[in-house]
């Protein structure tokens, strides 16, 4: 069995300590996740109201998402005759810096953070949503306890530079990671167990600002039914059972109770799944196009024909959207 699912304990702590010589912050650490109560930011059910546009923001989680479309479907099946638009922003690999989104234009090989971040800002404006799903904190992990403190600054100036009068948060925190048979790899798994404590460290941190700022968090850390091993791909990120089973963690666990206008049936669902997946593509390569310095950036002019066959994407997305509309009326 692997440490991750034994009772939190002595043993644990000390299967740490034997792989990392930093005992001292790693039993300080083990210690509060042993005592930790997660009595996260409830705040009011997550519920949309008639015409909310919905924006999923963040790294890999929601970038793969557009792949499967579960939880849009999820969300848009149970709240039923509601006119409800999404746009899915996710980037894999991005930071509340906009590591990820650094673009390639005016000549520079990377670009610079500053642009990344900027690009953000733009890309949510662009879209004016009235609830933002905020998911970030699972790469910025990986820095350890000493970027913690950058972090926390980092996501609350992106929230502060996102809010607007008529806008919603909604904070989601990294998942757990599952890791190998401890038997085979103790130290493979110790350093899972490592990460996992550094993760949850970061879920703390995203709690503190939800209740600050007076936002909905959602646990993603502690959601059981995402700890399945044929919900994940090597442990690490949601496999399409695990988009699936995410999906249902928001409408059964974190939304408003569903109106009693009826639900979908089973090939309605198929239907609903399928447009919402095509609509996805079609945003996903309408706004984040392979090579972009072709389409936004300062190659463009070699591509005019490109720069025609945008606004076409706009009215393919419209129409999937009164599909969708007209299929969960």
């Amino acid at each position: 069995m692997n440490l991750l699912h034994k009772p939190v304990g002595l043993d644990r702590i000390l299967a740490l300590m034997k792989v990392h010589r930093n005992w001292l912050q790693i039993i300080t650490l083990g210690c509060g996740w042993i005592m930790a109560v997660t009595k996260l930011l409830a705040g009011a059910e997550i519920e949309f109201v008639d015409k909310d546009r919905v924006v999923f923001l963040g790294g890999t989680i929601f970038d793969r998402d557009r792949l499967y479309g579960e939880v849009e479907t999820a969300l848009t099946s149970h709240f039923k005759g509601r006119s409800l638009t999404f746009r899915n922003l996710g980037w894999d690999g991005d930071t509340v810096f906009g590591h990820a989104r650094v673009g390639g234009r005016r000549g520079a090989v990377f670009g610079v953070v500053g642009e990344g971040y900027q690009a953000i800002i733009d890309q949510v404006a662009k879209v004016d949503p009235t609830v933002v799903f905020v998911a970030y904190g699972a790469v910025e992990a990986h820095g350890g306890l000493e970027s913690l403190a950058a972090f926390e600054k980092g996501l609350g100036r992106l929230l502060s530079d996102l809010s607007a009068p008529h806008r919603r948060f909604i904070l989601l925190t990294p998942l757990r990671i599952l890791g190998e048979d401890v038997t085979q790899r103790v130290n493979a798994a110790a350093q899972v167990d490592r990460m996992n404590i550094l993760l949850q460290t970061y879920r703390d941190a995203i709690v503190r600002i939800g209740e600050s700022r007076q936002m909905k968090v959602v646990d993603l850390f502690s959601a059981s039914s995402l700890l399945q091993r044929d919900h994940r791909v090597n442990g690490l990120h949601l496999s399409e059972l695990g988009y699936e089973a995410l999906g249902r963690y928001f409408v059964e666990v974190e939304c408003v109770a569903a109106e009693t206008t009826g639900v979908l049936d089973r090939s309605l669902m198929g239907e609903l799944r399928s447009l919402v997946r095509r609509k996805s593509e079609l945003y996903y390569n309408w706004w984040r196009p392979r090579n972009d310095a072709f389409v936004f950036g300062e190659r463009k002019s070699e591509q005019v024909p490109v720069q025609l066959e945008l606004p076409q994407f706009e009215s393919l997305i419209a129409n999937l959207e009164a599909s969708i509309a007209a299929l969960v009326r």
